[in-house]
């Protein structure tokens, strides 16, 4: 799986012959030119329909909205009845992406997550993602192998009180490939920024 950046909350997913984007019209609302994008899934976590974005491969996107399990493309993307996450999964990587509402969420939701090769994490605050009290709890319950931040800057924390209040070293890549490997016992933690 590749994950490529777009910009603010929008992330674009492709693996095999599919593409996935995360949240385009609130990226769009925010600034983010999303012109040519096109995807096969779209997923909104704040329940808008992706009227921007094309098709791909499909004469329609296939958005999910709402709560439940979808399987397509290859792709398993399930969502919880009143959160504002979602888990992909290919084969055997699992990516969970935090989205638009998340200020609140219950860290209860994340206590059977598994196993997290990638953490998409709203690290800026502001009235829809958590702050940093929240963002401490999450990242300690998930426990994934790599944490992507985004949607700082702005009106919203930069990156910069991020990482000092964290004290994280992270390496800034244009994008990441995730591949499935073993379980390792001693793992570390990466903090990988992607650039747009």
């Amino acid at each position: 799986m590749k994950i490529k950046y777009l910009g603010y909350t929008s992330f674009l997913m492709s693996i095999d012959s599919v593409d996935l984007i995360t949240d385009p019209e609130f990226s769009q609302k925010n600034g983010v030119k999303l012109k040519g994008v096109n995807a096969d899934i779209v997923i909104s976590t704040d329940g808008k329909d992706a009227t921007s974005i094309e098709g791909k491969n499909r004469k329609e996107v296939f958005v999910i909205s709402k709560s439940g399990e979808y399987e397509v493309g290859g792709l398993m993307i399930q969502k919880g009845i009143d959160n504002s996450y979602y888990t992909i999964d290919s084969d055997l990587i699992r990516v969970v992406y935090i989205g638009v509402g998340s200020k609140e969420i219950d860290i209860k939701l994340f206590k059977d997550v598994g196993d997290v090769d990638v953490l998409l994490l709203p690290i800026g605050g502001g009235d829809n993602f958590p702050d940093y009290d929240l963002l401490e709890k999450i990242i300690s319950e998930v426990d994934p192998i790599k944490l992507v931040p985004f949607a700082y800057g702005g009106d919203l924390k930069s990156l910069d009180e991020f990482i000092k209040h964290f004290g994280y070293n992270y390496t800034e890549e244009s994008m990441i490939k995730v591949d499935s490997a073993p379980e390792q016992e001693d793992r570390k933690m990466d903090v990988v920024v992607l650039k747009n």
